[in-house]
């Protein structure tokens, strides 16, 4: 390209902006994926809300007997408690048995006394959580909140870089 062609400050002219076509496409592939991740991480949270939220309202407490309990290294001195229980509904005779990521409190007590008590759905046993309390866990919607504020943020560089592309358009013509 010839020095005529391209417009400097000491000519007079606005310089362009600075635009980088390989970045705003990658860019653009990550907005989309990072919307359709934070939507996908949202509704996930509300499903795992909402079934705990159904399970601390309707479910029915039993006792489950331990039948193995394991501490996992997971990294950085970080333990995860697994225990796997039995555990039987009241008006069923079948034998449920289910892995559970338990608090290291929760553990402790239930490998202690060889059982816990779990909560159930009476319409699917199988949806279950082990303690007095249910759990809530917020991860996804934080994940979800997080991947949509990055979409977000992307969106705005873009159209501001957009924006400062047609005012030097709309300056030169």
């Amino acid at each position: 390209m010839s020095a005529e062609s391209v417009p400097s400050d000491s000519a007079g002219g606005a310089r362009p902006p600075r635009v980088y076509p390989q970045l705003n496409r990658r860019l653009w592939i990550v907005m989309w994926l990072a919307l359709v991740g934070g939507i996908g991480m949202l509704g996930g949270g509300v499903y795992e809300y909402l079934g705990a939220v159904e399970l601390r309202d309707h479910g029915q407490r039993v006792k489950g007997k331990v039948h193995e309990s394991q501490i996992m290294n997971t990294g950085k001195g970080r333990k995860a408690h697994h225990l796997t229980l039995d555990y039987t509904p009241a008006e069923g005779a079948t034998v449920y048995r289910k892995q559970f990521v338990v608090p290291e409190a929760v553990y402790n007590q239930a490998v202690q006394a060889g059982e816990a008590t779990v909560t159930f759905l009476p319409n699917d046993p199988t949806v279950s959580a082990v303690g007095d309390a249910v759990p809530i866990n917020y991860e996804s919607f934080a994940m979800g909140i997080g991947l949509l504020a990055t979409s977000a943020a992307i969106a705005i560089y873009r159209r501001r870089q957009w924006k400062q592309v047609e005012a030097y358009i709309r300056g030169a013509a």
